[in-house]
């Protein structure tokens, strides 16, 4: 999966994830602490730390 996060004025991309692998993504605990990690790096650097990555 994919998770892209674009500036609704400027269109840039502020925050591109790939590789998240939704076998992991199994309960609504599970998303929420995966858009719980998307809204950290979102906020800081724009780096995240997925758990959920296939690789």
């Amino acid at each position: 999966m994919t998770v892209q996060v674009k500036d609704p004025s400027s269109g840039r991309v502020e925050l591109l994830e790939t590789g998240i692998s939704l076998n992991r993504l199994k309960s609504s605990r599970d998303i929420s602490v995966l858009v719980a990690e998307l809204r950290y790096g979102l906020a800081h650097d724009g780096t995240v730390q997925v758990r959920y990555r296939t690789a």
